[in-house]
């Protein structure tokens, strides 16, 4: 917004901004551990055990080096496993949630923030501004979903955050449909509404459900399912907010997405389990049962755990 004043390349200067967040993600990766399961899966269990300790202390990452041990004794999974029916179910389950956070609508009104602004009745200058509450609106509320996951858990946040998402959309689907071309204040507060339901509930915990979920074996391969889904529902919803609203109007692309969300809660509810304060090990019980391994049992040691 407050490049517009470099004149004509202001665009070119927007972008070479990227430059710097893409910077400090990437000197920040440098403090990143590797995870312990991936360094129990080469081999490296004394790198595991360090980072383990650096959770809950050296007794803890001992327990759960010995349960990250069982679940790897079996094959290495491959694509394949993923078409077994106790596996098939949960990726179809986290490529669905990945699906979804995407067709909520959110990124589009991101990316057409200014041309919704404008064809609502701001001007050129005025919708860069809005636009940039948004990205703000964005990242403040972040922080719910990090501050409070662990205190009432993935579905409760989820399902309280995607219906807020619901009832700003049925709000902005009736403002649009009024025709009265200029709706000011409440139009951004009502978006603004919207994207701070989606930072704090689907916008997170997705990724977090989607990286709790898979067994650790297949743990690669699901993932890699579960994100060619969720990528390939952003492209679609990117390419069809367009022409939708050119078809049938602004108001339509919100009345969709606000259905979508209220498909959201019921999915949530019905097929997302509770992992709070679970390792991921004994979300792998709970979700595909026991592997067939050899040596200490799964369940005895959760349960001496």
């Amino acid at each position: 917004y407050f490049l517009l004043a470099t004149g004509e390349n202001a665009w070119r200067w927007m972008l070479t901004a990227g430059v710097v967040p893409a910077a400090l993600f990437l000197g920040f990766l440098f403090l990143v551990p590797e995870t312990p399961r991936w360094l129990a899966k080469q081999g490296r269990d004394d790198a595991a055990l360090a980072v383990l300790s650096r959770v809950d202390g050296i007794e803890y990452a001992r327990n759960e080096l010995v349960v990250i041990r069982e679940t790897l004794q079996v094959r290495r999974g491959s694509l394949a496993d993923l078409l077994k029916p106790r596996m098939l179910r949960i990726v179809v389950i986290g490529s669905l949630l990945g699906i979804f956070s995407q067709i909520s609508g959110v990124n589009a009104v991101m990316v057409y923030a200014p041309d919704i602004f404008e064809k609502a009745g701001a001007g050129t200058k005025d919708s860069l501004f809005q636009s940039s509450l948004i990205g703000i609106t964005f990242i403040a509320f972040t922080f719910i979903p990090i501050l409070f996951v662990e205190r009432f858990g993935r579905r409760p946040i989820l399902m309280v955050g995607v219906g807020v998402m619901a009832a700003a959309l049925i709000g902005l689907t009736g403002l649009m449909s009024d025709g009265s071309g200029s709706h000011g204040v409440l139009l951004i507060t009502l978006i603004l509404a919207y994207i701070a339901a989606y930072a704090s509930s689907i916008a997170c915990l997705t990724w977090v459900i989607l990286s709790e979920i898979f067994p650790n074996r297949i743990r690669g391969e699901a993932m890699s399912v579960a994100n060619l889904s969720l990528w390939a529902a952003n492209s679609v919803l990117l390419l069809t907010f367009p022409i939708i609203q050119g078809k049938f109007g602004l108001a339509a692309p919100f009345a969709v997405y606000a259905g979508i969300c209220v498909l959201i809660v019921l999915f949530v509810w019905k097929f997302i389990p509770e992992t709070k304060g679970k390792s991921l090990e004994e979300i792998e019980v709970q979700l595909v049962g026991l592997p067939e391994t050899t040596g200490v049992r799964l369940d005895e040691v959760i349960e001496r755990r």
